[in-house]
């Protein structure tokens, strides 16, 4: 009897243990999402993840602003225990840098996970030192887009992949500046927001990225302008401006155009070329957004000029080292990278084609834009993919910057020749490097 009633008792204990432990572990599992746009990421990914994952709960915590140190992002990464990192390309840099991400290679083999669906220029821009530290969810990128009608009726070819910027402003100075309407009509156009000294600095900011040069050496701690390929560079913008190659406009008022064909206070500089009279514009994804409104314009796209893509930038989804969910903040990126997602955003909220952002899938990308998307993303990408010169000391770029516009408006004036202009430059660059310090 003692027998029966002890074994009775032991029973009990166990259904009671298995009923603790099945409790326990229907407990959700709470990530911690650690992103600038919580508002955004919880309606696109958030609320549908969750949807399909019910014992998976999401928070949101404070997120650090790009440029942190070493010691603030351990700092913040002690008071907030995050799990999952959704950042741009100049955040992963900083926090991969901190050593606190986790590197995927072993679990993009583990899980036979697809990386031949991105292009090869995100993957590699997002591979350092040989170890891949996020997935890439989406990205912006520029391209050059150009009207294949003014072509045509100019009777000039249309543009090339990853022309030379010389080549570009060859090819713009062909268009004829009146069209055969009677209207104003433009080669290669792009907008003056505040002076022409500016416009024309910053044409060749880019154009200087898009070549890799550098106008300052740290190392040396000197500037480096006086060379033969920033002397050609500079001659190309300048010349080729004062030849006609580009065209400078004024921001546009749009407030007489028709709501659904009003472009927003940010991108009022594609205007020209929505309105037919521009044959060229280097631009971002957004343009497109624009462009499925104006059914009537023939347009294509081809990479921008010069040998490197001067600006991508993806948002890139990362584990956190020290989360104790791995495998769920896995679960997490798999789902935001599958084919699916991107097409159940674009159903559901037109995401890409009103937003203007590309999701990093290739085919499915060319699937929702219906177009060749690979000028998007087939030139190798500068390092970071924006702001190559951002490891300089603010005072080294502020000094280039103004010591440019300087030499700028004395060249337009007559006052100065290209070659004593980037001397005047380099001496500048380096005084500040000697005042920086480093």
């Amino acid at each position: 009897m003692k027998l029966k009633y002890c074994l009775l008792i032991i029973m009990i204990l166990a259904l009671s243990i298995t009923a603790c432990s099945k409790e326990k572990s229907q407990e959700p599992i709470k990530l911690r999402i650690a992103t600038k746009m919580t508002e955004v990421f919880e309606k696109e990914y958030g609320i549908p993840f969750k949807e399909e994952n019910p014992g998976i709960q999401l928070e949101y915590v404070t997120f650090p602003g790009y440029g942190w140190n070493k010691e603030e992002i351990h700092s913040w990464l002690q008071e907030n225990e995050p799990d999952f990192l959704y950042v741009s390309k100049l955040q992963y840099d900083d926090f991969v840098e901190a050593d606190i991400i986790l590197p995927l290679d072993g679990r993009v083999s583990k899980e036979n996970f697809d990386l031949s669906r991105y292009p090869d220029s995100l993957i590699d821009m997002l591979t350092l030192e040989d170890r891949l530290y996020g997935i890439p969810i989406e990205y912006s990128s520029l391209v050059l887009y150009y009207n294949k009608a003014i072509f045509d009726k100019s009777d000039v070819e249309y543009p090339l992949h990853g022309m030379p910027w010389d080549s570009l402003m060859s090819l713009a100075a062909t268009i004829p500046k009146i069209n055969e309407e009677g209207k104003e009509q433009y080669g290669f156009v792009d907008v003056i927001t505040s002076s022409l000294e500016e416009a024309l600095f910053g044409m060749i900011l880019d154009a200087g990225m898009s070549m890799n040069l550098q106008f300052a050496d740290m190392t040396k701690g000197v500037g480096t302008t006086q060379s033969k390929a920033w002397h050609e560079l500079w001659s190309t913008i300048i010349d080729g401006y004062q030849a006609g190659g580009v065209d400078f406009v004024p921001l546009i008022d749009d407030s007489d155009k028709p709501e659904d064909l009003k472009l927003e206070t940010q991108i009022e500089r594609y205007r020209p070329f929505v309105d037919n009279q521009a044959a060229m514009i280097i631009a971002q994804p957004d343009l497109m957004t624009f462009l499925g409104n104006y059914e009537h314009l023939d347009w294509s796209i081809v990479a921008p000029p010069g040998d490197y893509q001067y600006f991508m930038q993806p948002l890139i989804a990362s584990i956190i080292k020290q989360s104790p969910h791995e495998d769920t903040v896995w679960k997490l990126i798999d789902y935001m990278s599958k084919d699916e997602t991107p097409l159940l955003l674009e159903a559901t909220s037109k995401k890409w084609t009103s937003w203007g952002d590309i999701p990093s899938s290739i085919s499915i990308a060319e699937k929702i834009w219906k177009r060749d998307l690979s000028a998007f993303y087939n030139h190798p990408v500068i390092p970071k993919g924006l702001i190559m010169y951002d490891h300089l000391p603010d005072n080294v770029f502020q000094a280039y910057r103004e010591e440019s516009l300087e030499q700028i408006e004395m060249i337009l004036g007559g006052e100065q020749n290209i070659e004593n202009a980037l001397a005047a430059i380099q001496t500048r660059v380096t005084e500040a490097i000697l005042l920086s310090g480093e």
